[in-house]
C-alpha cells in the first residue's frame, strides 16, 4: 500500500505534460514526413528540410516544457510540491518511452538478423524501423543522408543505434527547458507589449 502511495507521487501531474509532448511529436513528426516526401529528389534538400523539421520539433518541445516548469516553480514557492532538479528529463523518458522501445527493438532485431541469418529477425527489424522511422519522422532526412545503402553486417547493427541516438536531442531539450522554465529564464527576451 505505502509503495503503491509512492508511485502514484512520482508519476502525479506528469499525464498532461507527456500528452503534449507526445502531441509535440506527432506534429512534427507529420511535419517531417510530408517534408522528406516532397523532398526526396534532392539529397541536399532532403537533408536541409529535416534540419527545419528537426528544429521546429525540439522548439515545440522545448515551449511546452519551459511553461510546465514555470507552473512547477509557483507550485513550489507556494509549499503545494517539492522541488525536482530532474522532473524535466523524468517526463521527457515518459514522453520518449516509445521512441525508446521503437529503437530497442530495433537494435536487438537488427543485431539477431545479423548475427543469425534469422529471417524472422531481419523482418522484425525492418518493421521496427519503419515505425520508428514514422513515429520519429522529422529525422527521415537526416536519417537517409547519414546511413549509406547497402551496409554488410556490422555495420547495419551500428547502423541501426541512430534510432537510439536521434532521441537525445529531445531529453536534453526537454531537462534544460524545464529548469529554464523553472527559473524564468527566457532564450529570447519577453517582448513587452505596447499601450
Amino acid at each position: 500500500m505505502v509503495e503503491e502511495k509512492k508511485k502514484s507521487r512520482a508519476l502525479e501531474g506528469m499525464g498532461t505534460p507527456v500528452k503534449k509532448l507526445m502531441l509535440n511529436q506527432f506534429g512534427g513528426a507529420m511535419l517531417g514526413i510530408m517534408l522528406s516526401s516532397a523532398t526526396m529528389q534532392s539529397d541536399t534538400l532532403n537533408l536541409f528540410t529535416s534540419i527545419l523539421a528537426i528544429f521546429f520539433y525540439l522548439f515545440l518541445q522545448y515551449t511546452a516544457i519551459w511553461e510546465i516548469g514555470a507552473k512547477d516553480q509557483i507550485r513550489v514557492n507556494g509549499g503545494r510540491a517539492a522541488e525536482n532538479k530532474w522532473q524535466g528529463l523524468r517526463i521527457a523518458l515518459l514522453a520518449n518511452g516509445l521512441n525508446i522501445i521503437l529503437g530497442t527493438i530495433a537494435v536487438i532485431l537488427t543485431a539477431i538478423g545479423v548475427l543469425t541469418q534469422w529471417k524472422w529477425a531481419g523482418e522484425g527489424a525492418l518493421l521496427s524501423t519503419v515505425a520508428a522511422r514514422f513515429w520519429q519522422g522529422m529525422y527521415n532526412g537526416l536519417i537517409n543522408f547519414i546511413i549509406p545503402v547497402n551496409l554488410k553486417g556490422v555495420q547495419t547493427i551500428l547502423s541501426s543505434l541512430i534510432y537510439l541516438a536521434i532521441i537525445l536531442p529531445s531529453l536534453a531539450v526537454n531537462t534544460i527547458g524545464y529548469r529554464m522554465g523553472y527559473m524564468n529564464r527566457r532564450i529570447f527576451p519577453e517582448r513587452k507589449k505596447e499601450k
